[in-house]
């Protein structure tokens, strides 16, 4: 038995995590859980493990195979997100980065309205967070790549 699953053996935690988030594919509500055998049988009598869908049960297979595409996008999209906030400051945006994929951002002295509308005539689509009240001045973006991003740019511009 390895050192690392000896660990797992006798450690009474369990770990959630999702991919969701990362790789942008929060639709298919994708997470994994890591825990010792006994944890993971409690956990069974609780929760069908087998009701994740079989496009979310794909995607997960194709990024655990290819972890190393994973880490270089996820790499990839914090570089686009650095980028993204400092070119959305420089046209007056206010930016709040995220660990997860998306920014927050509002015009400081364009209403949030407006904003929404130009970008979704330009096909940018964002959400709106006007139902939560700290962040009810904010939009919400998910950042890709930086080809993506920088394509956005031109068209915010």
């Amino acid at each position: 038995m390895r050192k690392k699953d000896r660990s797992l053996q006798n450690n009474p935690f369990i770990i959630t995590r999702s991919f969701s988030k990362a790789l942008s594919i929060a639709g298919l509500r994708l997470e994994y859980v890591t825990a010792n055998k006994n944890r993971i049988e409690d956990l069974s009598k609780i929760y069908n493990f087998k009701s994740v869908n079989v496009l979310a049960q794909i995607a997960g297979e194709a990024i655990l195979k290819d972890t190393p595409f994973v880490k270089n996008y996820v790499k990839e999209v914090n570089k686009s997100m650095d980028f993204l906030s400092k070119e959305l400051t420089k046209m007056n945006f206010e930016v709040v980065q995220t660990h997860a994929g998306f920014i927050l951002f509002k015009h400081k002295t364009i209403k949030k309205e407006s904003v929404r509308n130009i970008l979704e005539t330009a096909g940018i689509f964002v959400r709106d967070l006007g139902t939560i009240s700290q962040t009810k001045e904010y939009l919400r973006m998910n950042v890709g790549t930086l080809t993506q991003t920088c394509d956005l740019v031109r068209l915010i511009n």
